[in-house]
């Protein structure tokens, strides 16, 4: 029997050992030493997982280590290229923006305010535009895999634009109030640069035109992609 209780123990100290390696997949936690302090186990004699778990993590966090980047700048471009009978279009943007992480450091999630600035040109045969957009937004990181690299991530973002529409040689002065709702993903290349894109799933604009002492004022609504609301490409910079 005592062979036994020996042999339980020890298979479950190993099945323990490979949980740490397909959840957390990460050199830094092993990195972290526990030294000298004894292993927990409940009152069956099991290794008590959660506080060894803690006592990780918390060696981890001595080390001066985040799972995630406590701010991050990222550049972010886009492409959309459409043709019908009438008309070509080609619509293309490039912004910056800065990250900041509001939510307590941990390994399965983290929540971002976020400034940014884009430029938007569109032009197609009967249509050009060139729009600027200031704004704020809201993004959560979900890692998803064992290794730590990949999040999916869901953002929610509001912003003013203006600039100048050329619509059949008449120019106008444009104004907007937008928002929206994006899903993507993040990859982490290295511990400080990462890749990610993001794709528009609500869009709603506020928008004003104005020519010739003439205005105009209309509430559009997009849903999924087309070529006002681009898919965006990201590059992010850890700045820790």
């Amino acid at each position: 029997m005592k062979a036994i209780k020996v042999l339980s123990k020890t298979l479950c100290a190993v099945a323990f050992l490979m949980l740490m390696v397909t959840n957390f997949g990460c050199a830094a936690f092993f990195d972290a030493e526990l030294g000298s302090k004894p292993i927990p186990v409940k009152e069956d004699g099991t290794p008590d997982f959660e506080k060894i778990e803690d006592m990780v993590l918390e060696d981890f966090r001595k080390n001066n280590q985040n799972f995630y980047p406590q701010n991050f700048l990222e550049f972010s471009g886009g492409l959309g290229l459409d043709s019908t009978e009438d008309d070509n279009e080609t619509s293309y943007c490039i912004g910056a923006g800065y990250n900041y992480r509001i939510s307590e450091d941990n390994y399965n999630r983290a929540s971002y305010l976020r400034g940014f600035a884009t430029q938007h040109w569109r032009n197609s045969d009967n249509i050009e535009s060139s729009i600027t957009r200031v704004g704020a937004g809201y993004t959560l990181f979900d890692r998803i895999d064992k290794l730590g690299q990949l999040d999916l991530t869901y953002g929610l973002d509001v912003s003013y634009g203006f600039g100048t529409f050329e619509n059949f040689n008449v120019d106008e002065d444009y104004t907007e109030l937008a928002a929206s709702f994006k899903i993507g993903a993040n990859y982490q290349v290295t511990d400080r640069f990462a890749v990610g894109i993001t794709a528009p799933v609500f869009s709603w604009a506020q928008q004003k035109f104005e020519a010739n002492g003439f205005e105009f004022e209309q509430d559009r609504t997009w849903v999924g992609l087309n070529k006002d609301n681009l898919v965006m490409a990201y590059g992010r910079i850890n700045l820790d």
